[in-house]
């Protein structure tokens, strides 16, 4: 499974009806700037809202090797996109470790030079 859709399932996008699946939004990106630029309409009010889950993926997959989170390993990428004061970091790792392939260590640039190839 690649890192994107790792997240999605980790952020409940599989589940029917969830706030990640109703707002075509499988990272769960958070409304604003960032959002809009990647073609958000609004938001829910925290989360983003984009037209298609395409359109969602795609901006998850141009977030991870964008300033914030290139050259971060999985570990520190996940420690950023979901803070402990929000999700339970020490789960969210292995299973996405699990779900992808990708050791905690994995940088992810790495795998998303494949990833989007």
């Amino acid at each position: 499974m690649s890192l994107t859709e790792g997240i999605a399932r980790e952020e409940g996008f599989y589940v029917l009806n969830s706030r990640a699946q109703r707002n075509n939004n499988p990272g769960n990106i958070d409304w604003g700037e960032y959002a809009q630029l990647h073609g958000a309409s609004h938001g829910d009010p925290r989360f983003a809202v984009f037209p298609t889950a395409a359109q969602g993926f795609a901006a998850l997959q141009a977030l991870l090797p964008g300033p914030e989170y290139r050259d971060l390993t999985i570990q520190k990428m996940v420690e950023r996109y979901a803070p402990a004061s929000e999700n339970d970091v020490s789960n969210h790792v292995p299973v996405l470790s699990d779900l992808t392939g990708l050791s905690a260590g994995t940088v992810i640039d790495s795998h998303l030079s494949v990833e989007l190839a």
